[in-house]
């Protein structure tokens, strides 16, 4: 999340992680009790499908500010794999990168 939207996509994300975490522990007891180790196929199903995710849609940002990373996916096609389009590093990366403190 850019500056703008840090505090508000934090909460956001941090809310989806607790009500799903909850979901589970309701879900889990009844889910083994009727399809037993058949259960585990879900979140092998879910942990492959977030893995194509990443892979597939999300590019890669790391060394970026978060100006330059709102730029890139801004500048980014739906699907990153392949696509080797590089910014320009900005002027602050590029004395850091000299040793300028």
């Amino acid at each position: 999340f850019n500056t703008d939207l840090r505090a508000k996509g934090t909460a956001l994300t941090s809310m989806a992680a607790w009500i799903a975490n909850f979901m589970i522990g309701q879900v889990t007891s009844i889910a083994l009790e009727n399809i037993g180790w058949r259960y585990y196929i879900v979140f092998a199903v879910c942990g492959f499908t977030n893995a194509l995710f990443f892979f597939l849609v999300l590019p890669e940002t790391a060394g970026r500010t978060l100006e330059e990373s709102d730029a890139y996916f801004r500048e980014t096609p739906w699907i990153v794999v392949g696509h080797t389009k590089k910014l320009k590093s900005t002027e602050r990366e590029e004395q850091l990168a000299r040793g300028i403190l």
